[in-house]
């Protein structure tokens, strides 16, 4: 199916997604392999080059977990909303929407630094990728 997460997996290789509950959008980053820099991509030479993610202030990531942890379901929603518009702006401001590099550089996205958050990983076969995501999805 065209643009489908398979799909993406298959011309790509691998992909990553970050899904924002209440939310009918997913951060999803594509790594292409290209041996030379794209015209429209910024070089990059270290690690954690998402540095937007560690720019939160202290304040701002304790009232965050506090709506969280407080079970106030009526505030989820528009937290979750908010915070899913960190990424976009943050690959605006910081310039990279479009990174290139070696690998290293590029897939170590976050420092030991940067806010923790709750999560999830599924590692799975690229024949069954899509169901693996939709069933994540409805969760």
């Amino acid at each position: 199916m065209k643009n489908s997460l398979a799909d993406f997996v298959n011309k790509t290789g691998h992909v990553g997604l970050l899904f924002f509950h209440y939310t009918e959008n997913a951060w999803l980053r594509l790594r292409i392999k290209s041996p030379e820099r794209p015209p429209t991509s910024r070089e990059v030479q270290t690690p954690c080059n998402y540095q937007f993610q560690e720019s939160l202030p202290p304040e701002v990531l304790a009232l965050g977990n506090a709506i969280f942890l407080s079970y106030n379901n009526f505030l989820t929603p528009t937290t979750s909303e908010l915070l899913s518009r960190a990424p976009v702006l943050g690959l605006h401001t910081t310039a990279t929407i479009d990174i290139w590099g070696w690998s290293r550089d590029v897939f170590r996205i976050a420092s030991p630094n940067a806010p923790k958050v709750l999560g999830n990983v599924s590692m799975t076969h690229d024949t069954i990728t899509q169901t693996v995501i939709s069933v994540r999805a409805k969760l």
